[in-house]
């Protein structure tokens, strides 16, 4: 048994998830950066809510802005995908540098000031982080494996139960508090060496 589980049509693998513990620190990154070592890429919806926020996040990543108005930032990439761009200093231009905080989101920001939860406003694939939902058929939450190269992550001791709090909380925004909830009391009854 390779330790993965179903839940709501979604393989999840619980191993590795029961391997991390996660504790987003901007303030932190130094060479590495998930805003900077990472292509984001959105589909279609993810896009249209995403431009509908430019303005919000041009108030704090001030590169949005050209003297036309709001820049266009994405890049198609075909199959109904689009690469958001990055700055020439190798950072998505959502990213900006906060006083005291380091390297932050300008989408996290913005919906942060406006009440919005972020992972309604940002990129799935930048919200999950160093979470990974992989496209394969059913499709499978991992984590991406070069995350322990970062300050945020570490790994867990071997034999480990339940999720990392930092883990769980991003599993209860995107997926919900019944996903949650059932994939808890699954990672309470494993015996894995993570």
């Amino acid at each position: 048994m390779d330790g993965r589980v179903k839940i709501n049509g979604l393989r999840v693998d619980l191993p590795a998830l029961l391997s991390i513990a996660h504790d987003c620190r901007p303030e932190a990154c130094g060479g590495a950066s998930c805003c900077a070592d990472y292509e984001a890429e959105v589909d279609e919806k993810e896009l249209a809510v995403i431009v509908g926020w430019l303005p919000a996040a041009a108030r704090y990543a001030r590169n949005l802005v050209t003297e036309k108005g709001l820049d266009n930032v994405f890049d198609e990439q075909g199959r109904g995908l689009y690469a958001i761009d990055r700055t020439e200093a190798g950072f998505c231009v959502f990213a900006y540098r906060a006083p005291k905080d380091g390297m932050v989101c300008s989408l996290h920001s913005a919906a942060l000031e406006l009440g919005r939860p972020p992972h309604r406003v940002k990129p799935s694939c930048c919200f999950l982080w160093p979470l990974a939902l992989y496209s394969s058929r059913p499709r499978l939450l991992g984590i991406h494996p070069e995350v322990f190269e970062y300050p945020c992550n570490r790994r867990r001791r071997p034999g480990a139960r339940g999720l990392d709090p930092g883990v769980a909380a991003i599993v209860g925004a995107f997926f919900g508090p019944d996903f949650l909830e059932r994939l808890e009391e699954k990672a309470a009854g494993a015996r894995f060496e993570n």
